[in-house]
């Protein structure tokens, strides 16, 4: 069996068993309601084999109805190599559901990743991508699932799979999680990696909300291995 054939079988299975979308602003949390919008900005600590770059990401989100939001996500390096990097415009729609003791939602979220990165460094290698998710939480639990395939620019595809899973923490007045989140990229001709690492997310009031995520590669092969810490804030209107 080629390495094509290898791929698209296993990105068949991913696709049926897992539902998927990466996460999108606020936090892949907020807001959930008509006219709603919000802007989020992370710094981004990254290695990438043996190369160090600082990232700033703004990303932002505005929600024509419950179930359907438009959002953008803007890189940019501020290290040596300084620039704008790939953004990212997506339109995420939703299917929401409330059951007895939980409630969740179905995604499904085509994104346009936009060539307009100041120079090679700062760009990234996708062209468009199509993801479908699934979430459910209770009181105490959460569970995120994603999966998505993308076309990049040297004419190879990729598969992603985004699964995490934590516990959800109330105070009398905020709330947040903590989340154990892994990815797995599975490449066209062969290459993959997985990386995993916790997130923590907190909601200090409707308006403020607050994120501390890092991820490092424990499977590389055909990619460079990376480790990313990000912290940042957004706030909702």
């Amino acid at each position: 069996m080629t390495k094509a054939a290898i791929f698209v079988c296993g990105l068949g299975v991913l696709l049926c068993s897992m539902p998927v979308s990466a996460e999108q602003p606020v936090f892949g949390e907020m807001p959930r309601w008509a006219g709603g919008w919000g802007v989020q900005a992370q710094h981004e600590a990254r290695r990438n084999g043996d190369e160090d770059s600082q990232w700033l990401h703004v990303d932002g989100v505005y929600t024509w109805e419950r179930w359907i939001r438009v959002t953008a996500k803007v890189p940019f390096r501020l290290d040596d190599n300084p620039g704008l990097g790939t953004p990212t415009l997506a339109l995420p729609l939703k299917r929401y559901f409330n059951l007895d003791g939980r409630s969740g939602s179905w995604t499904i979220a085509p994104q346009w990743f936009v060539p307009i990165a100041t120079s090679s460094a700062n760009a990234r290698m996708e062209q468009m991508k199509l993801s479908v998710g699934y979430e459910t939480e209770a009181y105490r639990t959460h569970i995120a699932t994603s999966a998505g395939i993308l076309r990049r620019t040297d004419g190879l595809w990729e598969g992603h799979l985004h699964v995490g899973t934590g516990i959800n923490l109330h105070s009398k007045t905020s709330s947040g999680h903590i989340k154990l989140k892994a990815r797995l990229r599975l490449r066209s001709d062969g290459g993959y990696s997985a990386r995993i690492g916790p997130t923590v997310y907190w909601r200090f009031s409707d308006r403020w909300h607050g994120q501390l995520a890092y991820k490092h590669s424990v499977l590389s092969d055909g990619y460079l291995p990376r480790y990313s810490l990000r912290s940042g804030l957004a706030i909702v209107f």
